[in-house]
């Protein structure tokens, strides 16, 4: 989306990405090839991104939105409710982290 506003076809760049990480995925299972990923992205024109860029978009932080929070406050609910009836279920559920 991010090269979109910058003026990019949405379909088109998909379509790129997805025939690069095809012919990357390729290239690793067969062993004749690293994740040069990135490498492709930048080089292409349509893209129209550096590298310094396109790495600062690809940090997982910023794609799952409020999946932590979320996660972390469904936890606090039911750790407790876990923990008060633990006899019951058979299993520890203590937090590991």
């Amino acid at each position: 989306m991010y090269c979109v506003k910058k003026g990019g076809d949405r379909q088109a760049l998909h379509e790129r990405i997805r025939q690069y990480s095809v012919e990357v995925a390729k290239n690793i299972r067969q062993g004749s090839g690293e994740n040069d990923l990135i490498a492709r992205m930048v080089a292409d024109e349509a893209f129209g991104v550096n590298e310094e860029e396109l790495r600062g978009l690809l940090y997982a932080e910023q794609l799952t939105g409020r999946a932590k929070e979320q996660t972390e406050e469904f936890l606090s609910e039911v750790l407790p409710v876990l923990e008060a009836h633990k006899e019951c279920l058979g299993v520890d559920a203590t937090r590991t982290a």
